[in-house]
């Protein structure tokens, strides 16, 4: 890829980046002001230089356990107190759930490949992870353990046709049914801090 490819990607990175900070820092404000947690970012909301909250300028990428053997990347928060335990809280934002249509019926999905790096940080960290999904269309918001979406799902898709709904179609997907996954809160709870 030349360098003009490297700049349509990286401008791409942010841009998820952004979109996805905005719940990320909305979720850790109700988890510390809202449930009585204790939140410890994985990242600086600010970004690198001290810049307004969400600002994506200063990130190069995900933040890591470095260790001698490989990096992992790490969930978003680090959560003391909420659910009654310690957990890595990582928030997906979404557009929208996607309807599977034969059986009419809502799913969302996670890549494969992330479940599998949370689930090497938390063997790692002896912290389990609890993944909360925010879905710009609904007004609840979800979430599940990673232990239970781990042995869960309805199907593992490899989507035919470029990004469809967020999901990379380089990578296979867990889908889970949208109703068996916990209602967290409720949307409203959490955009007061959006």
């Amino acid at each position: 890829m030349g360098e003009r490819g490297v700049v349509v990607v990286r401008r791409e990175f942010k841009k998820s980046l952004a979109y996805g900070r905005v719940y990320e820092v909305a979720v850790a404000e109700w988890l510390a002001r809202d449930k009585g947690g204790l939140v410890l970012p994985a990242y600086d909301f600010r970004g690198g230089r001290g810049g307004r909250r969400g600002d994506v300028e200063d990130v190069a990428g995900p933040p890591l356990f470095v260790g001698a053997s490989r990096d992992m990347t790490i969930p978003d928060l680090l959560c003391f107190g909420w659910l009654e335990k310690q957990l890595w809280v990582e928030v997906k934002r979404k557009e929208k759930a996607v309807n599977y249509r034969i059986l009419n019926e809502l799913r969302t999905g996670l890549d494969l490949d992330k479940l599998y790096g949370y689930e090497r940080v938390a063997k790692a960290s002896g912290i389990p992870v609890y993944v909360v999904f925010v879905h710009d269309d609904m007004c609840d918001v979800r979430g599940k353990e990673l232990s239970w979406l781990l042995a869960s799902g309805v199907q593992d898709v490899l989507p035919s046709d470029g990004d469809r709904n967020g999901i990379d179609a380089r990578k296979t997907v867990r889908m889970w049914r949208y109703h068996e996954l916990d209602v967290v809160a409720q949307k409203s709870e959490i955009d007061v801090y959006v």
